[in-house]
């Protein structure tokens, strides 16, 4: 009863404020209610009425649900507004909180603190809507003037004490990711420990409800964290790699530790959370009109060093410029490209979505009978992506391109007639056409095509979600997924792991993730390491992709503002995000990790057993002449010259000189060398027992 009541509560905004636990100053938890807060008073006093209400037998819940909070579009407005500065944003946050106790108000005000502020945001307070919402008590200006006081309109630094305050608040008020962002401000203490501590079971424990409760009140963040900890749990476990114990205290996370009480979940647990997360990155890319650009990696010294020299001479917008130029000049390959630089945006060009923009040069190319103009403004006025929706127009369009020979125009022809949309319901006609578009190799309407035939072939239906998700469609990935947790593995012929990996590495990313992702490389380019490495330590922690080796680089580099690792040893940190990125499916970060544990850092002592393990886990060139270089040296295993001999002879093995050859020519040098050494040496040993015969003979 009691959480149904909470439940209830969440569900209409009104705070979790029964039996909650919330990070203080002093990281402890389990803070009673305090009844002196009037907020607290008031939902208890609902919490009452609600009981006698239920015990009265009159459930008319509806007129106790307070009205929506006015304030929160507003500022959506606001934050979105380039020349909005941040005093004005956060005036009017204060507004929100103080007034309607908004519980997206407390979150943002605490991501502020927690991450750091975007230097765009900086500037004089200006007139806005807010300044016409006035206080209702004396209590709602007492909070404001407090939140003035403690937090200036002009404080752009983060502020770790302030995030927690306004977390807990966030928490309180029901807000879903507050507690996966109170997990990571626990977590990021124990990076830069002055100590080397480790989490207590109890702290575990404690980690573990936070996100339990934010996979209950639906974050994504939270599932996905609590899936990739399955995952690595099992992963750790099955790996048994040694000489790791100075590392628990980044590997002993919620859910990913082999020690945890009821050892480690299945598999199968983690692929149910994380296809929550899926499902719901796929509903973000179907409003965008497509998966968006991946975001440029940046722990890519080379491509980086060579764009910083590129952007002192020719800066990469000029590039854009020049596009258009061709586009102006009527160059229908230019208008196409200039459109989907729109259309999808380019964080390395500097460009911002901006589909109405998009449309105007789709324009162009269109009145130039191209294809992909037609088909694309048809996906535009089906989905009211600049405006409004159009099903007629959306038709036209989309068949235009199909009698332009458009395979993109079949799949979006199939799915109009599927749904009725601008023309006559024919669900025949659509599988004719979406059959159409996949044999051309359209990967969309492969995925179609295959939930269209589920309840008639599941043999060809999976055949063509495989097919699908092979290319990367989002789609086909989370349907198999579901096939899976149906219990269609042996159709499928696929593991749980190979499933979760291909939805993680090409999925999640799409969701809230690559905004985190995306402004985490903004920051990294103007320079402002601390928050972008925060960003990604976020990531990483919850089990994101490349996130890990974004942020082993960052300290590798010492590319971290403030932010230091636990012993002052940065490399620690370096090498700790190596193994996590292993774990969370990272595998190319394997090889560094297995030199870091060769050599040995200021606080992590070398281990070549644990070497050798790490590169016997690795199948790359490099570990494969490591883990061969050891055999013959005998360090960290025993020494077997012949095994040593066979791993440097399927390495050459692999190398040829033409333009095909599975590997480079400096990754197979430092095999060809030790290989003529053994052979020199074996050549040596057999003339030595030649001449002691001889002279023996003598």
């Amino acid at each position: 009863a009691e959480d149904g009541i909470r439940d209830f509560c969440l569900s209409r905004g009104l705070g979790d404020v029964y039996k909650r636990q919330v990070v203080s100053t002093q990281s402890t938890w389990g803070k009673k209610l305090n009844l002196k807060m009037t907020r607290n008073r008031r939902c208890l006093t609902f919490f009452v009425a609600l009981l006698v209400i239920f015990a009265s037998g009159k459930p008319d819940l509806e007129d106790l649900v307070p009205q929506e909070p006015r304030m929160w579009d507003t500022i959506e407005k606001l934050m979105k507004n380039q020349s909005i500065t941040l005093p004005t944003v956060k005036l009017c946050l204060f507004k929100a909180v103080s007034i309607e106790n908004e519980p997206r108000a407390w979150l943002q005000l605490g991501m502020w603190s927690t991450f750091g502020y975007e230097s765009k945001n900086f500037g004089h307070l200006m007139p806005s809507a807010c300044d016409t919402v006035g206080f209702e008590t004396l209590e709602q200006q007492d909070i404001f003037d407090s939140l003035i006081a403690e937090d200036p309109l002009n404080q752009t630094k983060r502020d770790v004490s302030l995030a927690e305050r306004y977390l807990q608040n966030a928490y309180l008020a029901g807000s879903a990711r507050a507690p996966v962002l109170i997990y990571f401000l626990y977590f990021l203490k124990l990076v830069q420990g002055e100590s080397v501590v480790e989490f207590s079971p109890q702290e575990l424990v404690e980690m573990e409800k936070l996100l339990n409760e934010g996979n209950v009140r639906g974050d994504d963040f939270a599932r996905v964290a609590i899936g990739q900890g399955v995952n690595a749990c099992n992963r750790r476990r099955d790996a048994k790699i040694p000489g790791l114990e100075q590392l628990d205290w980044i590997l002993d996370t919620p859910f990913g530790h082999a020690g945890h009480s009821s050892g480690c979940y299945s598999c199968q647990t983690a692929l149910h959370l994380i296809t929550q997360a899926a499902h719901n990155s796929l509903q973000a890319i179907s409003k965008l009109g497509g998966a968006l650009p991946d975001i440029p990696e940046i722990n890519d010294e080379t491509s980086f060093e060579q764009r910083k020299e590129k952007e002192k001479d020719e800066p990469l917008q000029q590039e854009f410029f020049f596009l258009k130029q061709n586009a102006a000049n009527g160059n229908v390959q230019a208008q196409i490209g200039v459109a989907e630089t729109y259309f999808f945006g380019n964080p390395a060009w500097g460009v911002e979505r901006n589909v109405p923009q998009a449309e105007l040069y789709f324009q162009q190319a269109a009145q130039q009978n191209n294809a992909i103009a037609h088909y694309s403004l048809g996906l535009i006025k089906l989905h009211g992506l600049s405006g409004e929706v159009n099903h007629s127009q959306a038709f036209d369009h989309i068949k235009k391109s199909t009698e332009l020979g458009s395979r993109e125009g079949y799949s979006g022809l199939a799915y109009l007639h599927l749904h009725g949309i601008g023309v006559e319901k024919n669900e025949t006609l659509a599988e004719e056409y979406f059959e159409k578009a996949a044999r051309l190799g359209h990967v969309e309407a492969a995925s179609n095509l295959g939930i269209l035939l589920m309840g008639k072939n599941l043999t060809r239906a999976i055949h063509f979600f495989k097919f699908a998700a092979a290319r990367g469609h989002h789609g086909a990935l989370l349907n198999l997924a579901i096939l899976y947790n149906q219990g269609q593995a042996e159709a499928l012929n696929m593991t749980c792991e190979e499933i979760t990996s291909m939805i993680k590495s090409r999925v999640l990313y799409q969701g809230e993730a690559r905004e985190f992702a995306k402004q985490a490389y903004d920051a990294y380019r103007q320079k402002d390491y601390e928050r972008a490495i925060l960003l990604e330590i976020f990531l990483a922690i919850l089990g994101y992709p490349k996130a890990a080796s974004s942020v082993q680089y960052l300290f590798k580099k010492r590319r971290t503002g403030d932010i230091s690792c636990r012993l002052d040893d940065q490399d620690l940190c370096s090498v700790a995000y190596r193994i996590l990125g292993y774990y969370n499916g990272e595998l190319d970060l394997l090889d560094e990790f297995g030199d870091t544990l060769y050599f040995g850092t200021k606080s992590l002592n070398a281990s070549h057993s644990a070497a050798f393990s790490i590169y016997n886990l690795s199948n790359t060139t490099y570990a494969r002449f490591s883990k061969a270089y050891m055999l013959q040296s005998g360090e960290g295993v025993t020494s077997n010259v012949t095994a040593a001999r066979e791993i440097y002879q399927s390495i050459v093995s692999d190398w040829n000189f033409g333009p095909e050859s599975i590997v480079s020519t400096a990754e197979i040098l430092p095999s060809v060398i030790s290989l003529t050494y053994l052979r020199v040496l074996e050549l040596a040993n057999k003339l030595k027992v030649a001449a002691m015969s001889l002279f023996s003979d003598l």
